[in-house]
C-alpha cells in the first residue's frame, strides 16, 4: 500500500479554468492538434475548443474518445453506437448512427500505425453501472466511407480501453472483478496475456513489454485506487483515492488522475500527491507541450498542470 506525500508547490502548479462546480456536463477526453488547439469532449455530446469554445455534438450522446486522424479530421467515439467527424480543414461536421451498434458504448479508440481506426466498447449498460451481459466487441472503422466492421465479439466481456504498442494492440477486458490484458496483430484474433483481480479503467506503456494499468479494487463505497505493474505481476494500493482513471507514463514519470481530485507523479518508488482544491473526478490527462497538461474532469473541470 502506498500513502503518498505532498509535492513541493514549486515544482508543479495548477491553473484552474473552470473549478468543476455546478451540474456543467463532465469531460472524459481531451485531444491535442498541436500546443495551441485541443478540444475536450464528454457528457452529453459536450465538445469545447480552445478556440471556438463549446457546442453540444453527436445527438447528445456521451462522447467517451476522440482522436485526430490524418492531421485534418477529429473523430469522436460516443455512446449508442454514435461518431461524430470534425473536419479542421473546411469546418464541416458530421454525426453517423450504426444500428448494429445501436445499443453499444464506443468507449475506446486508437489509430494505428497503419492509419487504421479500430474502435472497441460493450453494452451501454455497462457503462452505466448497471448490471448486464457485456458483450464486448473490436471494430474497425473507416472514416472514407463511413462503414464499421467488427472485428472480435466478447460476449462475456467488456472492452475498456484499446491502445497500440511497437505495432502490436492491448486491450482492457472486464469481468466481474478480474480484468484480462489481451494483445493482437491485427484485431481479430486476440491472445490473453494476463488475468489480473481488479477493475482496471486505463493503461501506459513503459517499455516495449512493460505495462502500467490503474484502477480501483472493486464497485463499491469501499473501493480504493490500484496500479498494476505488467508483467512483473506487482500491485500497489494508493488508500488515498477510491479509483483511478487514467494513467500516463512521461519522460519525467508517471501521472495518475482519478476521483474526487486526485491526482499523483511517481517518481522511481517516491509517489507524490498533488493538491487540487477540488471534489471533481479526474477523468483524463494530456500534455499539450513538454511542460504543460491539460486535466479535464466531471462536471466540467478544466485545468493546467504546469511543470517547473
Amino acid at each position: 500500500m502506498l500513502l503518498p506525500v505532498i509535492l513541493h508547490a514549486q515544482s508543479m502548479r495548477l491553473e484552474v479554468l473552470n473549478n468543476g462546480t455546478g451540474k456543467d456536463s463532465s469531460y472524459y477526453d481531451i485531444v491535442v492538434v498541436d500546443e495551441n488547439s485541443w478540444f475536450a469532449c464528454g457528457e452529453s455530446g459536450r465538445i469545447t475548443s480552445s478556440a471556438t469554445g463549446q457546442k453540444i455534438v453527436a445527438g447528445r450522446q456521451n462522447i467517451y474518445e476522440g482522436i485526430l486522424w490524418s492531421d485534418t479530421l477529429l473523430i469522436f467515439a460516443a455512446n449508442q453506437g454514435v461518431v461524430h467527424t470534425m473536419n479542421l480543414n473546411t469546418s464541416e461536421e458530421k454525426t453517423f448512427l450504426f444500428g448494429r451498434y445501436g445499443k453499444k458504448c464506443l468507449y475506446s479508440m486508437v489509430n494505428t500505425s497503419d492509419n487504421r481506426i479500430l474502435i472497441c466498447g460493450g453494452n451501454t449498460k455497462i457503462a452505466l453501472s448497471q448490471r448486464t451481459i457485456p458483450r464486448g466487441f473490436v471494430a474497425e472503422y473507416d472514416p472514407f466511407y463511413n462503414k464499421m466492421k467488427r472485428l472480435k465479439h466478447f460476449t462475456m466481456k467488456m472492452l475498456w480501453k484499446i491502445k497500440e504498442n511497437d505495432r502490436n494492440l492491448y486491450a482492457l477486458c472486464y469481468r466481474p472483478n478480474r480484468t484480462e490484458i489481451r494483445k493482437s496483430k491485427d484485431g481479430k484474433r486476440w491472445k490473453k496475456i494476463a488475468r489480473i483481480k481488479g477493475l482496471f479503467h486505463d493503461f501506459t506503456f513503459t517499455g516495449k513489454d512493460s505495462i502500467v494499468l490503474c484502477g480501483m479494487t472493486h464497485y463499491s463505497g469501499s473501493s480504493m485506487g490500484i496500479v498494476h505493474y505488467f508483467p512483473q505481476g506487482t500491485t500497489d494500493t494508493i488508500l488515498s483515492t477510491s479509483a483511478l482513471w487514467n494513467c500516463l507514463s512521461t519522460p519525467e514519470g508517471l501521472f495518475f488522475a482519478g476521483s474526487r481530485g486526485s491526482l499523483y507523479y511517481k517518481s522511481g518508488s517516491q509517489l507524490s500527491e498533488i493538491q487540487t482544491n477540488t471534489r471533481s473526478n479526474l477523468y483524463r490527462i494530456r500534455f499539450i507541450t513538454a511542460s504543460r497538461a491539460l486535466i479535464a474532469g466531471s462536471c466540467g473541470y478544466l485545468a493546467w498542470l504546469i511543470l517547473e
